[in-house]
């Protein structure tokens, strides 16, 4: 008499795994995101520090021509020398005054849009038509004089509220708890968790949000820009260009141009004839939010969706060619059914389709909310398929019932198998990058 080998998980065996797997997840995941958080923000420190060191060395040789820096500054007749000149870098917001950096070819082939944005942080990289404050994600100072303090920021993420920023600090500020404020305008590319600034003298500074205060900032030095080499009251004083607006001792003043190439980009052009407030400007653009955040998530989602899919499709191509190998080598017969093998596609979308719900979830719970796709959408796409995908798997194994039981337990198990690659998956990467990161 034959017996027959059970297959598939019990109750206990399910809950045992789901409780391992768990622990795991919640021990692994803080310490991946901080590596990949301290990962972007890197990235994010050597673009500005590209865009600091092209703009210095254009100024280097402009220098020698007797020609004014090309750092944004104020434009003041009779008073700067060659005022014409000086007049083309009087910008009243840090879009305009990159896009003017790029077609002039002021910086030559140092400078270019891929230093203004990063998609690993949110910021999509400018591909064509006019630069917009979208794709730009830095804020610049504004009338940098030579005899300022090199702790001055003059690059700054965007996500920073510059209207926070001082024009003058004294060694004590730190002591009175001041910090930066985040903008709300921008959630990227940091939010409301981090930021990375660029010194005057070159130096890149990244820190979290629990290092914002003036004492990490400005390092307890006393930085004064109102005031020239020779203690008298300068006469351009320092304000900060953001994507959208200029802040001018704590005042933002809002672009009017920059907002009508936001409308313009998303096919909501405005006439220049046309009789607009910057406030009116600002809600129309206010207004185009829900709409180009839906569009942004459903494309991040089909982007999740097919990562997801390619990484458990190469993980199942990988562990059925292991299987006929090693069934080759004991010289056992390895074909498998057609039913059977439709039945291992089915299970491998649930397993994707669980393991983009998970890691939309493990970022939306380190990184950003969740957007108008919310975790309840993809929650329910998951179970969708896991249920649509269990009555075919029963209609194409019904012939086999032995068979047929053992392909719907899987079915039931795809959360915990999709929870398992997420952390074989992690492990890996982890593991790699405790190995490559002093390479970068």
């Amino acid at each position: 008499m034959r017996n027959e080998s059970q297959t598939g998980f019990t109750v206990f065996g399910l809950a045992a795994i789901v409780s391992v797997l768990l622990m795991l997840l919640a021990v692994m995941f803080p310490a991946f995101y901080s590596a990949t958080h301290n990962c972007d923000m890197t990235s994010v420190g050597i673009r500005g520090r590209d865009v600091y060191v092209a703009i210095t060395g254009a100024n280097t040789e402009r220098e020698a021509l007797n020609l004014p820096p090309v750092w944004p500054s104020d434009c003041l007749h009779g008073i700067a020398t060659n005022g014409t000149d000086r007049f083309q870098y009087n910008f009243d917001n840090s879009t305009d005054y990159f896009r003017h950096l790029f077609e002039s070819k002021v910086c030559g082939d140092i400078f270019d849009y891929t230093k203004l944005a990063s998609g690993n942080v949110g910021v999509t990289v400018w591909t064509k038509g006019l630069l917009t404050a979208e794709n730009n994600m830095w804020t610049i100072a504004k009338n940098v004089r030579d005899e300022m303090n090199d702790m001055l920021p003059i690059l700054i993420t965007r996500n920073v509220d510059v209207a926070s920023l001082p024009t003058n600090v004294s060694a004590h500020d730190g002591d009175k708890k001041l910090k930066l404020d985040f903008d709300p305008e921008w959630k990227t590319p940091f939010g409301n968790k981090a930021f990375v600034l660029i010194r005057k003298g070159g130096a890149i500074f990244k820190a979290r949000e629990k290092y914002s205060n003036y004492h990490f900032v400005y390092q307890d030095q006393l930085v004064d820009t109102s005031v020239d080499a020779q203690l008298r009251q300068a006469v351009s004083p320092l304000s900060y260009l953001a994507p959208t607006y200029e802040v001018v001792n704590g005042e933002k003043r809002y672009s009017e141009k920059a907002y009508r190439d936001m409308l313009a980009q998303h096919g909501e052009g405005v006439n220049a004839g046309s009789i607009y407030s910057v406030d009116a400007l600002r809600d129309k653009v206010a207004k185009l939010g829900p709409a180009r955040k839906a569009k942004r998530d459903i494309i991040q989602a089909l982007h999740l969706y097919t990562l997801s899919f390619t990484a458990v499709g190469f993980i199942y191509v990988a562990f059925g060619a292991l299987y006929r190998f090693g069934r080759k080598r004991m010289n056992e017969p390895c074909s498998v059914s057609g039913p059977v093998i439709k039945s291992v596609v089915v299970h491998g979308v649930a397993v994707s389709a669980f393991f983009a719900f998970l890691a939309k979830y493990l970022s939306s719970m380190y990184v950003f909310a969740s957007g108008v796709l919310g975790m309840g959408v993809y929650l329910a796409v998951a179970l969708v398929v896991q249920i649509a995908g269990t009555i075919i798997v029963a209609r194409l194994l019904k012939k086999d019932p032995a068979t047929q039981r053992c392909g719907i337990k899987w079915m039931v198990s795809a959360p915990l198998v999709a929870c398992a690659l997420l952390i074989a998956i992690w492990a890996v990467l982890s593991f790699l990058y405790d190995r490559l990161s002093h390479l970068f």
